[in-house]
C-alpha cells in the first residue's frame, strides 16, 4: 500500500492534538516544566521534543507491527494480561483527570474573555465534547485535522510576535530551587503526555498503510511539538517578570500585542481545550465501555455530569498537581513502550539475518 501524505496529517495531527491541551496553549505547563529552569529551560525543550519523535513512532509502530486495533490491545501488549489491567485502570484515571482540566481550563478562559460565570465555559466544552465523542474515534480525527494546523501555526504566529515587541529582561528573575533537575522535568512532561497519546494512538491502525507512515508521522508530530515549545517558551521566559502569577500566561502577553492577538490566541487556546477534551473524553469513555459493557453514549453523559463539579478546584493548581504526578507514573509506562520497541526492532532484525 502507498503512503498517504493525508494519513499523515491525521496521524500527526491527534497526536500533536492530544499534546497541546489548554494547560499547553495557555503557556502553564511550558512553564512548570521549562521556563522555570531558566536558561536551562531550552535544553529540556529540545529534549522533551526529540523524546516526543522516539514516543510516537516506538506506539506507532507497535500499533502497525502488531495490528493494535484499540488502546486496551496495547497496553496488554506492552504490560502483560496482568500489569496490563493496572494499566489499563491507571489510563482511566488520567484521561478523567485530564478531561477535568481541561473544562476547567474552559472556565478560566470563558471568564477572562467575557466576565461570565465560570460554570458557563464548563458547560458549553462538556456539551460539545459529549455530542462530538459520540461519534467515536472519526469525530476526534475530523476535529484534529481541522483544528491542530489552525493551533500550531497561531501560536507560532503571536509568539514570535510577542517576542519581536517585548522588552528582553533576562536578569536572573526565575528563582526555583528545583532548577538541576531541568532533564528531569523534560523527561517527565513526555512521560505524562505518553499516557494519553498511547491511548490515542492505539485506535489509529487503520490509518497505519505503511511503515513509512509511521516513522513519517512520528517525526512531524515531534518536530511540530518541539517548534511551537521553543517559541511559547522563549515568550514566556523573557517576561516572566510579568506572567508568573498569571493563570492563562500566553493570553496575557497577548494583550501586549494587539486586541485582535489577544482575541486570536484566546480562539486558539478555546481550540486547544476541545481537541484535548475530545481526546481525553474519548479515552475515558473507550475504557469504561470496556470494563462496564454499557453504551457509550450513556457513559459518556455520566462522564461529562461528573466533570463539571470537579473542574472548580482551578486550572492552574489542577496543572501544577496532578500533571507532575502522572509523570511520574507515566514514566513507567513509556519505559515499558520503548523496551517493547526496541525489543521488537532486535528479533525483526535477527529474523532477517
Amino acid at each position: 500500500m502507498k503512503t498517504q501524505p493525508r494519513n499523515i496529517l491525521k496521524i500527526a495531527g491527534v497526536y500533536v492534538a492530544s499534546t497541546i491541551g489548554a494547560a499547553f496553549a495557555s503557556g502553564q505547563e511550558i512553564i512548570k516544566f521549562f521556563t522555570r529552569f531558566d536558561l536551562k529551560g531550552y535544553p529540556g525543550v529540545i529534549a522533551a521534543g526529540i523524546l516526543f519523535s522516539i514516543a510516537a513512532i516506538a506506539s506507532l509502530d507497535i500499533v502497525y507491527l502488531y495490528k493494535v486495533n484499540s488502546s486496551r490491545e496495547l497496553l496488554n501488549i506492552l504490560g502483560g494480561r496482568h500489569f496490563g489491567k493496572i494499566l489499563e485502570f491507571v489510563s482511566l484515571i488520567f484521561t478523567f483527570c485530564v478531561y477535568v482540566v481541561m473544562i476547567a481550563g474552559a472556565s478560566a478562559l470563558c471568564h477572562r474573555l467575557t466576565g461570565l460565570p465560570s460554570y458557563a465555559g464548563m458547560l458549553i466544552l462538556t456539551i460539545l465534547s459529549t455530542i462530538l465523542i459520540c461519534f467515536d474515534i472519526k469525530g476526534v480525527l475530523a476535529a484534529s485535522e481541522i483544528l491542530t494546523p489552525v493551533m500550531i501555526t497561531g501560536m507560532l504566529y503571536i509568539g514570535i510576535k510577542i517576542i519581536i515587541r517585548s522588552q528582553p529582561v533576562f536578569a536572573a528573575v526565575i528563582n526555583d530551587s528545583h532548577k538541576g533537575l531541568w532533564f528531569v522535568y523534560a523527561v517527565l512532561y513526555v512521560c505524562y503526555n505518553s499516557i494519553l497519546n498511547i491511548l490515542v494512538i492505539g485506535s489509529l491502525r487503520p490509518w497505519l498503510t505503511t511503515r513509512k507512515t509511521v516513522y513519517i508521522s512520528g517525526v512531524a508530530g515531534g518536530t511540530a511539538l518541539l517548534t511551537a515549545m521553543f517559541v511559547l517558551n522563549s515568550a514566556l521566559f523573557i517576561n516572566y517578570h510579568i506572567i508568573r502569577d498569571s493563570e492563562l500566561p500566553m493570553v496575557e502577553l497577548s494583550v501586549l500585542v494587539g486586541k485582535w492577538s489577544f482575541i486570536f490566541y484566546s480562539l486558539i487556546l478555546a481550540f486547544a481545550l476541545f481537541t484535548t477534551a475530545l481526546s481525553s473524553g474519548y479515552c475515558c469513555t473507550e475504557r469504561l465501555a470496556q470494563i462496564t459493557k454499557k453504551p457509550r453514549w450513556v457513559l459518556n453523559v455520566c462522564i461529562g455530569l461528573l466533570v463539571i463539579p470537579m473542574a472548580k478546584q482551578g486550572f492552574s493548581k489542577m496543572v501544577g498537581k496532578i500533571y507532575p504526578l502522572f509523570g511520574w507514573i507515566g514514566s513507567f509506562l513509556f519505559i515499558l513502550m520503548t523496551f517493547h520497541w526496541l525489543k521488537t526492532l532486535l528479533c525483526g532484525m535477527r529474523k532477517r539475518n
